[in-house]
């Protein structure tokens, strides 16, 4: 979850609030100075339908502003819920809902700035509020543009990770189960920034590095490295049966070296990677 933090009031405050409703929300930014000696509890129990029955599309008159160089509105922001999120979630109901009232903190900082552009908030649950409001167009963004795996978004959300990717290589994958783990595997590297550190390696009865110069190392996850690994996906050789021991071996090998060990196991052989892995540590 993203805590943000402007004056002395808190986002993660207001999530924790918002779940009351979008009433008590609208005089909270009016109370963020003394929050802490105010009684916010509240009727939940009819939250769910009231949420249900006023989801609606509203159509919002555009302007053009030589400042944003765009018709836009200033009045409220426009919110993208992520493609593969389902908008009538619960959770993202919710989250909309409570997150309404961070228009009057936008428009504060317009006030306070007039230098100041475009104004975001990003949700986990998959959604994010874009001040003023402007349209979606694919000339601004692709349709399936999902900030949860930008740089901007992964980097404030988790702390730099040294990862090895281990992406079975044996006679079983193949067709489906190769094209599946190859989307894996580029979902993953999607989520990666500079502040990381990544290799892959594949498996059958021995373990090899996907791209033969990056033996034995991990190497920073920057847009060139992704790139290479990325035109090597699709080049290694199906064959023999899996022996994950080798690739947990040398995965473990590599990860000592670096003190963090995030690992990822592609393939048939996953259903044995607890009771390996435990064996041999």
């Amino acid at each position: 979850m993203i805590t943000s933090v402007m004056g002395s009031f808190t986002f993660s405050r207001a999530r924790e609030l918002g779940t009351c409703g979008v009433n008590e929300l609208k005089n909270l930014f009016d109370k963020r100075d003394t929050y802490e000696n105010e009684d916010f509890s509240c009727d939940c129990e009819n939250l769910m339908d009231i949420l249900r029955s006023n989801v609606s599309y509203q159509s919002l008159p555009m302007n053009y502003d030589i400042h944003f160089d765009d018709k836009v509105n200033m009045k409220v922001s426009a919110v993208k819920v992520a493609t593969n999120i389902f908008e009538r979630d619960m959770s993202v109901l919710e989250g909309i809902r409570w997150s309404e009232s961070l228009d009057l903190v936008f428009k504060k900082n317009a006030l306070n700035d007039p230098d100041l552009v475009w104004q975001y908030f990003a949700s986990p649950d998959g959604f994010m509020r874009h001040y003023p409001a402007v349209k979606w167009s694919e000339e601004r963004y692709d349709q399936t543009y999902d900030f949860r795996t930008r740089s901007w978004f992964t980097e404030a959300m988790t702390s730099p990770k040294d990862i090895i990717i281990l992406l079975d290589r044996s006679g079983s994958m193949k067709g489906k189960k190769r094209e599946l783990s190859h989307q894996i595997v580029n979902d993953i590297l999607d989520t990666l920034n500079d502040n990381d550190f990544v290799n892959i390696y594949t498996f059958n009865n021995v373990s090899e590095p996907l791209v033969d110069c990056f033996n034995d190392t991990l190497f920073q996850a920057n847009e060139e490295n992704l790139r290479l690994l990325r035109e090597y996906l699709p080049v290694y050789e199906i064959k023999r049966v899996a022996n994950i021991s080798a690739g947990l071996e040398k995965a473990f090998e590599i990860l000592a070296h670096f003190r963090r060990t995030n690992l990822n196991l592609l393939g048939d052989a996953v259903e044995m990677s607890e009771t390996i892995a435990n064996a041999i540590l």
